[in-house]
Formats: structure tokens, sequence, C-alpha cells
């Protein structure tokens, strides 16, 4: 019973998304005492108005990457809600959070 109370009975509906979504993603090099979510802000930090997710998808450590490192891949999502977006436009803020990210973190971008 109290578990049952304790959740929230309001159903919260959102529309979905009439227009595509351009998914991007890539991977870097960082030391391993950096946090994930502090790269994610990072990226965020850019102020993209399509820029809507990144989630991390991979995270692979060996020694193959160097001492303290690892390798973490990120998935961003951009889209807007009013229009279809051109690649032009995800392009550039995908390079932006690529670059925000190598010089703050001093990583490497994998190929």
């Amino acid at each position: 019973d109290a578990l049952y109370s304790s959740v929230r009975k309001e159903r919260k509906y959102s529309e979905l998304l009439k227009y595509p979504k351009i998914i991007k993603d890539f991977a870097v090099v960082i030391d391993n005492n950096i946090e994930t979510r502090d790269v994610i802000k990072t990226i965020f930090s850019i102020n993209s108005k399509i820029l809507k997710e990144v989630k991390v998808f991979d995270v692979f450590v060996s020694e193959n990457l160097g001492v303290n490192k690892k390798s973490v891949a990120f998935q961003l999502d951009f889209y807007d809600e009013t229009r279809t977006l051109t690649d032009e436009e995800a392009e550039s803020d995908f390079w932006k959070s690529i670059e925000i990210v190598k010089s703050k973190f001093n990583a490497v971008l994998r190929g």
C-alpha cells in the first residue's frame, strides 16, 4: 500500500515529433578521472537550440588507449519541433561540440 500510494498519478503526454531527428555520434579518448556528466554539460554549453539530447553509448578502457585513459562515445540528437533541420545546421553544432570537448578536456577524437 505504501509503495502504491507513492506513485505519481498525474500522467503527462508529449506529442510525437513531426520532424525527423538528425543523430550523430563521436568518440573521444579522455583521462579516466573525467566524469562523462561533465563532458555532457560541456557539450550542452555550446547553447545550441537544436541539440536536444546527449547520451553516452559506449565506454571502453584498454592499455592501447594509454595509461589512465578511456574512450567514451556520445550520441547527439538534433531536432526542431517546428521544422526539418538541414544537414549543415546539425553538422555545424556537431563540430562545435567536438572542438569544445577537445579543448576543455584535452580529448583526442577517435577515428
